[in-house]
This record gives C-alpha cells, structure tokens and sequence, in this order.
C-alpha cells in the first residue's frame, strides 16, 4: 500500500509503502489493518503492515491492484500512528 504523499509520489523516484500479507496471523496488533478478500481487489484476507514501512523504487510497481475505502485509510493512519507513537 502506498501511503506516500501525492507530490512526493508525482516528483520523486521513490515511494514509500506498507507491505500486505495474506498468511494466516495468529494474532492481529494494533500496527496492523486487516482487509477482508474482495476490498481494493484483494483475492484473500490479508494484513496490512504499518510496523514495516519502507521506501522502494517506483520502478518496482508494476499494477495498481486498488483502491482502499476511508474507513480502511483511517485504520491505517492509526496503525502508522501506533507503531511510530505518534499522537
């Protein structure tokens, strides 16, 4: 998911990211925003990681997949909030 600012992702060569994952968790934190399979084009239930942001190479997106609805960004705005302490 890219959660970069848009002038940042027109002007620069990178974006930065939270990876996905579909594998089963045990466990959900609060650093991470479950979507159910069928949202934003997803084929299986899967976790969205704010403990593990990054920054890649727009090179290295190769489809959008997407679009998150609000009640999901604000999920992950809370998330990023929690694992990075923001208030």
């Amino acid at each position: 998911m890219v959660v970069s600012n848009n002038i940042n992702n027109e002007f620069s060569q990178t974006v930065t990211v939270l990876p996905l994952t579909s594998q089963p968790a045990k466990k959900h934190y609060p650093f991470e925003v479950l979507v159910p399979k069928g949202i934003a084009g997803l084929t299986e239930d899967s976790l969205i990681k704010a403990n593990q942001i990054r920054t890649v190479d727009k090179r290295r997106l190769v489809y959008l997949l997407g679009a998150l609805a609000q009640n999901f960004l604000s999920a992950v705005d809370a998330a990023l909030k929690v694992h990075l302490n923001l208030k």
